[in-house]
């Protein structure tokens, strides 16, 4: 291709990307006007945007190469010809998943977790973050409320409930206020047939988002921690346009494979992308890296005096080789925070108060990752979502937004979960019920007994977070992993102790790619005690 078609390719393909991302932005916009067929049609545009794109860039190679931009345009769209080499060694070795610390930070020893226990929520994280997207799929991206209404009144009518009316004891008179039934004993989880008018996959498959979070956790494990290349590698074969992929390519995917194809490493190979995606993968590697001992931890193709990456660093790590922006690392790794509090026994709600603390704090865990107004936007943010914790989650929904953007990609995920808590200690208020000072129940400094919470209160916010309809799936994925942490130790422990006990049996046993999600997420607990 001569030098001038050459750069009137780069051009276009600039042009194609800005124009794809233009009409996704419509079509959320659409979605919030409640005009679903319009939204429908301009996400399908914008995928032909994608895919003319991605043709198109895999003869150009690197654009800004190409256009020789001067530095200022180079320097806002990252490249091989301006990258600094030392920003990709960190990418190009392993970092072994972490011992677990003998110490946990703000627990006295009384009040410290096993190793054992640590491990029974990190498997129910992982598992718990799997199962509960595969129950939000046959139902995700349905924006229409009213749509959502006639699917739950068809559960309704299966499950033999004949009124709206809910349980008369005190808790759970008040769980859905709005009248549109209650969630123990019915919900729209695993519906069949899946009715996502986006993709057709059977029932019981994970929905885009978690096939995404199924291929870093199988990287996790066969790699018994974080290589950056091979998780790149697998994501590729997995979802390139020559792995037989039968399923949906989203925005970040088909912006990683653009880019991959043109020979970019991570952190190059991520896409200009800061959606829900970055949320909904995390509990696969905070049950790699959370309340990892450093100190401890072995770091494998580097020199000797290598610090050993924590979580956080990590999270940065795995985010960029898929989503390459600023503000996905920053939500992710407040994210994956959040849900390493909770999974040190920490009440959901003095999480969320600790890391808006956290980022209000100069000297915060979060600056390198988070800092200036992106901190404050992310903490004021993430205080809207504490503030409605005790408000019905239709209403909170309504007030933070049901879509797969930033901030309500993880605000309306944490108020699920802390909505549960919340109706858990109404509904032991109302029994006479003491809260059970659970191991590692610790929180801003302050016992927080009742961090454990009951098995049925997974059953509970899944179905919550999935009867909102919109990106459910991406909300329902967070919400599992933090309530999958919760209720682990409540239910039977199975062969292995490993913490999967806790969750619905029934729900399992409909999840396709259940048990090879445990056994990846017990591969990486193995890998935690090497």
């Amino acid at each position: 291709m001569p030098d001038t078609e050459l750069e009137l390719a780069a051009q276009r393909v600039r042009q194609l990307e800005a124009e794809a991302m233009e009409m996704h932005d419509r079509a959320q916009r659409f979605n919030k006007e409640g005009k679903f067929a319009e939204a429908q049609a301009a996400y399908a545009a914008m995928h032909k945007l994608e895919d003319e794109a991605s043709a198109l860039a895999a003869k150009v190679g690197c654009v800004a190469c190409v256009l020789g931009d001067d530095a200022a345009q180079k320097d806002a769209e990252p490249s091989l010809c301006n990258l600094d080499p030392n920003t990709l060694l960190p990418y190009q070795r392993l970092h072994r998943a972490l011992p677990w610390r003998q110490q946990q930070e703000q627990q006295p020893v009384e009040h410290q977790p096993s190793a054992a226990l640590l491990q029974s929520r990190a498997v129910a994280a992982a598992v718990g973050s799997s199962l509960a997207d595969a129950a939000a799929m046959g139902v995700h991206w349905v924006y229409d409320l009213a749509t959502m209404e006639q699917y739950e009144a068809e559960r309704r009518v299966a499950a033999g409930e004949q009124h709206h009316e809910a349980s008369s004891s005190g808790a759970t008179s008040n769980l859905h206020s709005s009248g549109r039934g209650h969630p123990y004993t019915y919900g729209c989880e695993f519906m069949e047939p899946p009715r996502s008018p986006f993709y057709a996959y059977a029932s019981g498959r994970n929905s885009p988002y978690g096939e995404q979070t199924l291929v870093l956790l199988r990287s996790l494990a066969e790699s018994g921690g974080l290589d950056c290349g091979h998780y790149a590698d697998t994501f590729e074969a997995t979802f390139g346009l020559t792995s037989g992929f039968d399923g949906y390519r989203d925005v970040s995917t088909k912006g990683f494979l653009r880019n991959y194809a043109r020979a970019m490493p991570p952190p190059l190979s991520g896409a200009n992308d800061a959606q829900a995606n970055a949320i909904a993968r995390l509990a696969p590697l905070v049950a790699a890296f959370a309340l990892g001992d450093q100190a401890s931890g072995a770091s494998e193709g580097g020199a000797e005096n290598e610090q050993p990456m924590g979580l956080l660093k990590c999270v940065e790590l795995a985010t960029r080789v898929t989503q390459n922006t600023d503000a996905a690392v920053a939500w992710a790794c407040a994210g994956a925070r959040v849900l390493e509090l909770v999974l040190a026994g920490w009440r959901a709600e003095a999480a969320v108060r600790e890391v808006v603390a956290d980022l209000r704090s100069p000297q915060g865990q979060l600056v390198p990752y988070c800092s200036g107004p992106l901190a404050a936007e992310l903490a004021d943010h993430l205080a809207k979502a504490h503030e409605l914790r005790g408000v019905s989650v239709p209403e909170a929904t309504a007030v933070l937004g049901r879509n797969c953007h930033m901030p309500n990609a993880l605000q309306t995920p944490l108020q699920v979960v802390m909505h549960v808590e919340h109706l858990v200690e109404q509904q032991r208020q109302s029994q006479g019920q003491e809260a059970p000072a659970a191991d590692g129940g610790v929180g801003a400094g302050t016992a927080t007994p009742g961090a454990q919470l009951p098995a049925e209160a997974y059953v509970w916010g899944v179905r919550l977070a999935v009867r909102e309809g919109g990106c459910c799936a991406s909300r329902a994925a967070y919400v599992g992993a933090c309530l999958g942490a919760m209720v682990a130790g409540a239910g039977t422990q199975d062969a292995a102790g490993a913490g999967a006990g806790a969750l619905p049996a029934d729900w399992l046993a409909k999840y396709t790619s259940g048990s090879q999600v445990k056994v990846w997420a017990e591969a990486i607990m193995a890998a935690r005690s090497d």
